[in-house]
């Protein structure tokens, strides 16, 4: 199968924000190796399905391993990806990964939007993305799924927020919230027989009776020991700002720092490309999850009387 796409040439514009992103020569030489993909026959096809969305990829390679997991085949496609590896477009991949920040920058020129960050670079037009990574490992296409995904549940009501999470039991979770460092994933590696969602990205509902619900994203590390738990909504009774301490404290958040808190981990949506509808489904929301579920901040320090604490706390024998 040979895919001819017209992706127009383009130069980063003057005006993008790069956040973190230091190598911005780079990031422009990833953005003109969109111009090179049509020499390159698409000869497999797989389909994926991850937080319930479901993907076709179209590819010169054989996909990585550690997305087998996520095979899938369900007729409807939600996007289709045309997977290119940077190196058979002539740029090796200790080049084209040769960045620090990990964030993602994004442009539009009419129907493309453009979307560049360390290790994939993508132009996609309406349900069609273009796609160029390093093929021998899947960061590229799980970066990738991180930047569409987030929009796409959006429509669904459904929320992306950086956070872990944790079942208590069939019906309860809690999560925990925090920058890079803070101990979310160490509070998960220590819970003493429950099931861990998510150490980095889980998925939001608002139900018709005011509670909230969450479940494992299927993003990131996207190989979960098991796929089904976390799969399963469970009903979200409270939300732990972790911060390191000497000493194990629980205290509760005002208002305005549970609403800020839970803006601030809402993942992966860049504001600055939103539609004004969107921005105010996302600010709606965060005061919905304030008004239903109990904020508090923790301080602890990571040992492991910090679940001795929250097993008093929610009542787990």
């Amino acid at each position: 199968m040979h895919q001819i796409f017209a992706i127009p040439n383009v130069s980063i514009p003057k005006d993008v924000q790069w956040g973190d992103v230091t190598h911005q020569e780079l990031a422009q030489k990833k953005l003109d190796l969109l111009q090179k993909v049509n020499s390159l026959a698409l000869s497999q096809t797989v389909k994926l399905k991850s937080c319930g969305q479901q993907f076709k990829i179209n590819s010169h390679f054989a996909i990585p391993k550690s997305l087998e997991a996520l095979l899938s085949d369900e007729p409807r496609v939600h996007l289709e990806f045309n997977w290119y590896d940077c190196e058979s477009l002539g740029m090796g991949s200790s080049e084209f990964e040769d960045e620090s920040g990990q964030d993602c920058v994004l442009f539009s020129l009419g129907e493309w939007e453009f979307s560049i960050q360390r290790d994939f670079v993508s132009a996609k037009n309406h349900h069609q993305v273009v796609l160029i990574s390093y093929s021998k490992i899947a960061d590229g296409f799980q970066n990738a799924l991180r930047c569409y995904i987030p929009r796409l549940l959006l429509r669904m009501n459904f929320l992306v927020v950086h956070c872990s999470a944790v079942a208590l039991n069939d019906q309860q979770a809690i999560a925990f919230m925090g920058p890079s460092g803070v101990g979310k994933s160490t509070i998960l590696s220590r819970a003493p027989n429950l099931v861990a969602l998510h150490d980095d990205m889980n998925i939001l509902r608002i139900g018709m009776d005011h509670k909230v619900y969450i479940k494992g994203a299927e993003l990131g590390s996207i190989l979960v020991p098991d796929l089904p738990k976390i799969s399963k909504e469970y009903q979200l009774i409270e939300i732990y700002q972790l911060r390191q301490s000497q000493k194990n404290e629980i205290f509760e958040l005002k208002p305005a720092d549970r609403f800020t808190l839970l803006l601030s981990n809402f993942a992966n949506y860049f504001w600055e490309t939103l539609t004004s509808g969107e921005v105010d489904q996302l600010t709606k929301a965060a005061q919905d999850i304030t008004n239903s579920v109990p904020i508090s901040e923790f301080r602890n320090n990571a040992d492991v009387e910090v679940w001795e604490m929250l097993k008093v706390r929610h009542g787990l024998s």
